[in-house]
C-alpha cells in the first residue's frame, strides 16, 4: 500500500490543483488509508471524506485516519456525497463493478485509483488527460475454467484499448522530469492510472532499508543464504 499510495501523492503534486483542499475516498480497508495519508502530504488537504458500504467500518476508518493526518475526516453516506465538491477523488475498493461514476466528475477534479475497473469506462472518456506510468496493461490472467474462475477477468478496461489510444496518455516520469506538461488549466479532469512496477516497490524497499540500519531494527542475514555458487547449495 505504500507504493500504491505513495505514487498517487507524487501523481498529485504534479497534477491536482495546488488549492486542493478536499479529498474523497472511496474504500475504508487497508489500501486506503495510505491513499489519505500520501494526499494530506501532496496538497493542503483541509477535509477528508470516506464513504465504503459498511458504516460501522467507515466510521471507525474516518476515526483512526483523523489521529493520522489531523485534519478534519468525515464518514458518508454515499460515494456521490463523497465525491462531490471534491478536488482529488481515490478509490481504493476490492470491488469488481465501478464505484466512481463519470457522471460525478466536475471541472478540476484530479482522480486515482487502485485498480481500473473501480472507474466505469465512461470515467476514462471524461478525462481530459490521462497519466500513467507506462503505456500498456499491466499483465493478463489465464485460468483453468476461463473468465468464470476469476469474475473480474475479461472486465479489465485497459486491455481493450488500441495502441492509439494508449499513446495519447501521458508519462508520469515525463511529467515529474519537466519534459512533459502537467496540469495546464484549472478546469482539466486528470486521471493518474496507478500501474505498479518493480523499481517503486525496489524503491520502497530501499527505503525501509535504510531506515532500519539507521534505527538499528532487524536482524542481518548472513550473505550465504543468498549465494548461488555450488559450495552453498545443500
Amino acid at each position: 500500500k505504500t507504493r500504491v499510495g505513495g505514487l498517487a501523492g507524487v501523481a498529485a503534486k504534479y497534477l491536482a490543483r495546488k488549492d486542493a483542499a478536499v479529498l474523497a475516498v472511496i474504500g475504508s480497508g487497508w489500501q486506503a488509508s495510505a491513499q489519505v495519508e500520501a494526499h494530506c502530504l501532496a496538497r493542503p488537504i483541509r477535509e477528508v471524506r470516506v464513504y465504503s458500504p459498511t458504516r460501522r467500518h467507515r466510521e471507525a476508518f474516518a476515526a483512526e485516519m483523523a489521529r493520522k493526518v489531523r485534519v478534519k475526516v468525515v464518514a458518508v453516506d454515499s460515494a456521490e456525497a463523497a465525491v462531490g465538491g471534491a478536488a482529488i477523488v481515490a478509490t481504493a475498493t476490492n470491488s469488481i463493478e465501478p464505484v466512481l461514476r463519470a457522471a460525478w466528475l466536475e471541472p478540476g477534479m484530479f482522480i486515482t485509483s487502485v485498480k481500473e475497473v473501480e472507474f466505469e469506462p465512461e470515467v476514462y472518456e471524461r478525462c481530459d488527460l490521462l497519466v500513467a506510468n507506462r503505456r500498456g496493461p499491466i499483465w493478463s490472467r489465464h485460468v483453468v475454467g476461463g473468465a468464470e474462475a476469476i469474475p473480474e477477468h475479461g472486465r479489465e478496461i485497459w486491455y481493450r484499448w488500441t495502441q492509439e489510444e494508449w499513446e495519447a496518455v501521458r508519462l508520469l516520469g515525463a511529467v515529474v522530469a519537466g519534459r512533459a506538461p502537467g496540469r495546464t488549466s484549472e478546469s482539466e479532469i486528470i486521471a493518474f492510472m496507478n500501474q505498479g512496477e518493480g523499481l517503486q516497490f525496489a524503491a520502497v524497499g530501499r527505503r525501509l532499508y535504510d531506515l532500519a540500519l539507521e534505527r538499528g531494527l532487524g536482524v542481518k542475514a548472513p550473505d550465504e543464504w543468498f549465494h548461488q555458487d555450488k559450495q552453498y547449495i545443500p
